[in-house]
């Protein structure tokens, strides 16, 4: 790990060690998993695919510590992954999560959350979520990683939030993440991202939301630059179950040298409505509906959509739920720095129990993105699916079997290629964890 992970790891680790003074407990709960997939394009190539069987080793470890006013919860997966053809991409994976929270005072909470990704593998195809927040701490990555060598990705925050009304609340926040690349071709990026908000109900129907955050971005080859980005969510709560906002989101760019063809300053004005409706008890309705407008200091302006959407409906023995979004986004902490990009995408999951230890789950989804800081305006269409059976043999044993396809056709032939995967695991796991308290 770089020395700054380490640092932010241990700050965790030291801040909850007063757990251990008196009044604590502490849970360990261990586990192995053991996996076999089969990929046939595994370097995600548009033509001469080659194909190769992955035996991937993982020990699934989890570590709490809790106490009245603090607590640490730990989730650490070391891996080996095995190459039947091609064994000089044999290597470790590390995966890690890590959380920790002090009640400083009464009203007010410091938590810390660090995630590290230490993998071969570039099907980093979901966000690695905060438990904390729910928001994503690794965001999943919809360029194109070819090669197999290497790469490390970690993202510490800490958070202090104050507490002064039922609803109300002061945030102030600092994270840091890096991105190391083994592959000499793709870049290395750093990121430090300050922010302050508050949410505030002036009036019990009547709420204000307001955050701030400078993302300062430092590149080992392109354009360093600076993000401004505010938003402003004013809402209206009818009652419990109904509620309805009106939003607005700035977003400003600059770039340190404007040397790359592609850094051009510009400024994004993004406004936006939207309602959340409880229709039933197992019937949830999200939606926003916006416009964006980009403005350029020099080249073509560009002007959008924006919003989102997603119905979740509760069955009796499942869930399913349509979503779907659209708007511009900074394409650059990913494995290729695409800049500013337009994209749409839908989608659909679902997850049913078939009987009390089957559980099969289903994804679909579709994305298109314009990439317009390239120099052909490259346009990519990305098609994904997943299917997975999960059975439950004993409380310690269980196995899943998945299969996922992914499609992705681009203006650029070049970029373009078909992968299908199959994957069989078997996870051992520790029904109880061990306990020990004082």
């Amino acid at each position: 790990m770089k020395p700054k992970t380490s640092f932010a790891i241990a700050v965790c680790i030291l801040l909850c060690l007063t757990a251990v003074a008196e009044g604590y407990q502490i849970s360990f709960r261990p586990g192995v998993t053991i996996s076999e997939e089969y990929n046939d394009n595994i370097f995600l190539s548009p033509d001469n695919e080659q194909s190769d069987f992955i035996t991937l080793v993982t020990a699934d470890l989890l570590l709490g510590v809790t106490k009245r006013n603090n607590g640490l919860e730990l989730t650490y997966n070391p891996g080996y992954s095995f190459y039947s053809d091609n064994s000089e991409f044999n290597s470790w994976r590390h995966e890690l999560l890590l959380t920790a929270w002090v009640v400083a005072t009464r009203n007010t909470r410091i938590e810390l959350e660090n995630a590290f990704l230490f993998s071969e593998d570039p099907a980093l195809e979901e966000d690695v979520l905060s438990p904390i927040t729910e928001d994503p701490l690794i965001q999943g990555d919809p360029t194109i990683r070819r090669g197999r060598e290497p790469y490390t990705t970690n993202t510490a925050t800490i958070r202090a939030i104050r507490q002064f009304g039922p609803s109300d609340s002061f945030f102030v926040e600092y994270s840091y993440g890096i991105l190391n690349n083994d592959d000499p071709e793709l870049e290395d990026i750093t990121r430090h991202i300050p922010s302050v908000g508050m949410t505030y109900w002036f009036l019990p129907r009547w709420g204000l939301e307001i955050e701030g955050s400078l993302t300062d971005t430092e590149m080992d080859r392109s354009d360093d630059f600076r993000e401004w980005h505010a938003r402003l969510t004013q809402t209206y709560r009818t009652n419990r179950n109904f509620e309805v906002f009106g939003q607005y989101e700035h977003t400003a760019v600059n770039y340190s040298e404007n040397q790359d063809d592609g850094s051009i300053d510009y400024q994004v004005f993004e406004p936006s409505l939207g309602l959340a409706y409880h229709i039933s008890d197992d019937l949830l309705l999200s939606l926003r509906f916006g416009y964006f407008i980009e403005q350029r200091d020099g080249g073509d302006d560009a002007s959008g959509p924006s919003g989102d959407i997603e119905l979740t409906k509760t069955l009796r023995n499942g869930s399913i739920a349509l979503t779907g979004s659209a708007g511009q986004e900074n394409t650059v902490f990913n494995a290729e720095n695409l800049g500013f990009t337009e994209f749409y995408e839908i989608g659909s999951r679902a997850e049913y129990n078939f009987l009390q230890n089957v559980i099969g789950d289903m994804a679909v989804n579709y994305r298109h993105a314009t990439y317009e800081e390239t120099e052909a305006d490259r346009e990519d269409d990305i098609t994904e699916a997943r299917l997975g059976l999960n059975y439950e043999l004993r409380s310690w044993i269980s196995a899943r079997l998945e299969y996922a396809y992914r499609t992705l056709r681009s203006t650029l032939p070049e970029d373009e290629y078909t992968e299908n995967r199959v994957i069989f695991h078997v996870a051992l796991t520790k029904p109880r964890p061990y306990q020990w308290s004082r």
